[in-house]
């Protein structure tokens, strides 16, 4: 066989393109099929919307991992709610880990509390909680919020403000464009004319097409890595027997890579109110101040057993810091708890995921403490 000569396999192959092209050459495009296509896309768009929809009633709500997926349809949806709700806007912490039931979450576990401390049902707890999310994050979440929220609590995650919270990107840009069409800031500037019509188009597209702002959405309630995601789970039951044994393993995290990483997360010195991350705080609480939303901002609580073993973080530093960062919150006219050093071991799955223990004693340590302050104060007035 010669250097150019074509295999038996590529020739049939380059035959059936040649066929294929012949055909499209004959029959060109076809109207009836784009039409038949394009009422396919709408359809099944409907029923992701539907669906949607369906997952938003649940009292266990939560947001698709990675992604800011479904946050808007979620706010719209409280804005017509017509009970009592709380907003809880953080990071991971906020959200079910594989491991956990699905409803096992402190959103829940704050929502079930509320309704049995006041013997009201209709209590809801929205669990907007964006893996990763640093503060500039939660300003575009909070600036989103609909007219009737009442009450928000914010979870701040210590090593956010470290070298990683340093660098105030937004992790959720999309969050923050809209925020800026719903709600600008004061000082800001409007857009110019050129630059909203060169995104009007997107963003048209992005209004009226449900699946390309949720994809995310669709595909962690399919594949994702969660309790009740029945696809996934058999896919990993017929690749790899064992492997919910497998993913728990991923969070029994105190390897030495995994404390060498937190220890560079909790380098944080002495804090000043330069840092992007207390900036972008100060920010969302004058925000929240501003629309007269009572607020609670607490740090999750750290497995300090762990980070003492391992040598992760300066415990005098860090409660240096918090305690600076809680006069700042009670500045703005916040309640502040500081709740970094109330866990317990078999709290933890690493150093700052909690068990279900962990969530639930957090919870009832949060309702205990605001619900007088502030929730049955308010008389729960519609």
């Amino acid at each position: 066989m010669t250097p150019h000569a074509s295999s038996p396999k590529q020739t049939e192959l380059q035959q059936n393109v040649h066929a294929a092209g012949q055909w499209l050459r004959k029959h060109g495009p076809s109207w009836r099929a784009f039409v038949i296509a394009a009422l396919l896309l709408i359809l099944f768009d409907l029923g992701v919307r539907w669906l949607a929809h369906e997952e938003m009633q649940r009292d266990d709500f939560h947001i698709a991992w990675r992604s800011s997926a479904l946050v808007e349809e979620y706010l719209e949806a409280l804005g017509a709610y017509d009970g009592p709700w709380l907003a809880m806007i953080g990071d991971s912490t906020l959200q079910p880990l594989p491991q956990l039931p699905r409803s096992a979450t402190v959103p829940y576990f704050v929502q079930e509390q509320l309704r049995e401390a006041t013997r009201n049902h209709r209590w809801k707890a929205a669990n907007l909680g964006l893996t990763g999310a640093h503060t500039i994050d939660m300003l575009s979440v909070a600036r989103l919020l609909p007219q009737n929220t009442r009450f928000v609590i914010i979870t701040l995650n210590y090593k956010f403000l470290g070298p990683h919270g340093m660098r105030p990107l937004h992790l959720y840009p999309e969050l923050a464009v809209r925020a800026s069409q719903v709600a600008p800031l004061p000082q800001q500037q409007a857009l110019p004319l050129r630059q909203r019509l060169k995104q009007a188009p997107k963003q048209l597209v992005n209004d009226c097409w449900f699946l390309l702002r949720n994809g995310d959405w669709l595909a962690d309630r399919v594949f994702g890595d969660r309790p009740g995601n029945w696809l996934r789970r058999r896919l990993d039951e017929v690749a790899l027997p064992g492997a919910s044994t497998a993913r728990d393993d991923l969070h029994r995290r105190w390897t030495p890579e995994y404390a060498a990483q937190m220890r560079i997360a909790m380098q944080v010195g002495e804090l000043s109110l330069q840092n992007p991350t207390v900036r972008n705080l100060g920010k969302t609480l004058a925000y929240l101040k501003a629309r007269n939303i009572a607020f609670v901002v607490y740090f999750t609580p750290l497995d300090w057993a762990h980070m003492n073993q391992y040598r992760v973080g300066n415990r005098k530093t860090v409660l240096i810091n918090v305690e600076r960062i809680g006069a700042q919150i009670e500045n703005h006219g916040g309640i502040f708890l500081n709740l970094i050093e109330i866990g317990q071991p078999d709290w933890f799955f690493d150093m700052d995921h909690l068990t279900e223990k962990g969530r639930r004693e957090l919870a009832q340590l949060l309702v205990n403490d605001i619900r007088w302050r502030v929730l049955l104060e308010r008389r729960e007035r519609p």
